[in-house]
């Protein structure tokens, strides 16, 4: 397992414009700025007839924005002046002469395969075949169709407890899904440069299909490039498929680029944190009957995390 020690100091915090820019940057609209919090991209494009302009990059795709002159509202899509040439398409250009490649680290698919790299792992993953259970079960979660939870109202009206809280925190933390058409939810607090994490999602493929497992990344960093390389993947597209590659040993698949924001990163390592989980991975799911457990590093046995999800 990977030590956080002190987490936070090892970020870099950096403001939601993202580059730097030789003229003065406008507060970005709420509406951008909660996507930011959710592991999204925003630069700022800068200003044309009044109208300030934002490429956001969401699930590697980008989208472009455009501010009225009061500010009220917002449009959306690609800018033309009055002779149609494409005013999005100069602000693009200016915007990597001021960052470079970089801009483009989490849009489209994945880059080409590159070499494999040695495995550096300094030391065999400390490992556990016995799952934690947290003072406080509760009923199992319910999604409402859409995919949106709704945590079940206990039976007897009290306070939540403690685990209760941290399952409910886990569900609204910034996130990307390996094996997404499984049954049933694992949490997994995962560093992109961890050993340990490394051997587990190396190893988890069988493990989640045949528990019917939806593996739910929550992507953090103990220094300050495994944090970028988080940021990345959670702006990505496929994320789970960039992350195998890099844990792999293909360095290209996750980049670490200098501007990326880490706002959403910076959530899920608060998380990590306020619930006093100082290593890497940490995993939490519930029973069949709703008990809530806990594992701190890599379990030895799959097998009996399975039978302690079946409670049988």
């Amino acid at each position: 397992m990977r030590l956080f020690l002190p987490i936070l100091t090892f970020l870099i915090f950096l403001p939601i414009g993202l580059h730097a820019q030789s003229y003065k940057q406008p507060e970005p609209p709420e509406s951008l700025s909660s996507l930011v919090k959710q592991g999204s991209q925003l630069f700022y494009l800068g200003e044309f007839e009044g109208m300030h302009g934002w490429a956001l990059i969401r699930q590697g795709k980008p989208e472009f924005f455009y501010e009225t002159k009061d500010r009220s509202a917002m449009i959306m899509g690609l800018m033309f002046n009055s002779d149609g040439q494409m005013v999005t398409m100069s602000q693009l250009s200016a915007l990597k002469k001021e960052i470079g490649e970089e801009m483009y680290a989490t849009t489209g698919g994945l880059p080409a395969a590159t070499e494999t790299i040695e495995d550096t792992q300094d030391e065999t993953p400390p490992t556990t075949d016995t799952p934690t259970s947290l003072v406080g079960d509760t009923p199992p979660a319910t999604t409402n169709g859409s995919g949106e939870y709704n945590l079940a109202t206990p039976a007897v009206s009290r306070a939540p407890t403690q685990a209760e809280k941290m399952y409910a925190d886990l569900i609204t933390a910034n996130w990307v899904t390996m094996n997404p058409q499984g049954e049933r939810d694992m949490f997994i607090f995962v560093d992109p440069d961890c050993p340990h994490c490394q051997t587990f999602i190396n190893s988890s493929d069988e493990f989640l299909t045949r528990g019917k497992i939806r593996l739910r990344i929550i992507p953090v960093g103990a220094s300050a490039e495994s944090a970028r390389r988080s940021a990345v993947l959670l702006a990505s597209a496929n994320p789970a498929e960039r992350l195998k590659r890099y844990m792999s040993g293909d360095e290209a698949a996750l980049p670490a680029p200098e501007t990326i924001n880490l706002e959403a990163v910076e959530s899920n390592i608060a998380l990590l944190s306020r619930n006093r989980f100082n290593v890497t991975p940490v995993i939490v799911y519930k029973t069949d009957q709703g008990k809530i457990r806990l594992i701190r590093g890599r379990p030895t046995d799959y097998n009996v995390v399975l039978k302690d999800m079946n409670e049988n």
